[in-house]
């Protein structure tokens, strides 16, 4: 009379167990949350070699220092308002580019132990192009970004903006895009903010 009691018992328990682990195996996996910052810097730079999938080529000489100096005061305007975040150009930290060039972690954790943050922000520039005559030669932008903590260089978000405008023409899939900027074709400049915006909405942490 027990034998059979004992077998049901064990198979309810094979089947819970299945159950179980099957669970287990479909529940999505909560990424950490992202560390408050009490402070972070920010730099704009040179990128140290082009994306190989760059369009038209190696940008001039003129192109980057015109793009740092642009994505400097896109920051800056954007950051007035939050105390916390600082924006330094990268004369301001010229010896600590030099000394730890090589590893951008450990430039990281140098800035933030200079400047007393807990975070650093690298932003570095590839492309800065002009329009010229619209379509001629439509505006392009390409950066990427990474936010570090500076205590560890831990890097906590990172992404990349790479765009030349394009008409609908010549890609039917940017409509929505097209549209949304009313039409018109962007100076590089405006092309870089939309690439900031973005930058934000991947970085929780440099939101207010």
């Amino acid at each position: 009379m027990l034998r059979p009691i004992i077998r049901l018992l064990l198979v309810c328990l094979a089947v819970c167990c299945v159950f179980a682990c099957a669970r287990l195996a479909t529940e999505p996996r909560q990424a950490p949350p992202l560390a408050h910052l009490e402070k972070i810097a920010v730099v704009v730079l040179a990128g140290q070699e082009i994306p190989s999938h760059e369009p038209g080529g190696a940008p001039s000489t003129e192109e980057i220092p015109a793009g740092i100096a642009a994505l400097d005061e896109i920051l800056q305007e954007h950051f007035a308002n939050q105390p916390r975040i600082s924006v330094y150009t990268d004369g301001q930290t010229e010896a600590l580019l030099m000394e730890t060039q090589a590893d951008p972690a450990r430039t990281a954790r140098k800035i933030g132990e200079s400047t007393a943050s807990d975070g650093v922000l690298m932003v570095h520039v590839f492309r800065f192009r002009q329009r010229v005559a619209s379509r001629q030669q439509p505006a392009s932008v390409a950066f990427d970004f990474r936010l570090y903590a500076a205590a560890t260089g831990r890097t906590l978000c990172s992404g990349r903006f790479d765009e030349t405008q394009q008409t609908l023409t010549d890609n039917l899939f940017n409509i929505t895009t097209w549209f949304k900027r009313g039409n018109k074709w962007l100076t590089a400049e405006q092309l870089a903010r939309e690439g900031i915006m973005k930058m934000l909405d991947d970085c929780p942490s440099l939101t207010p």
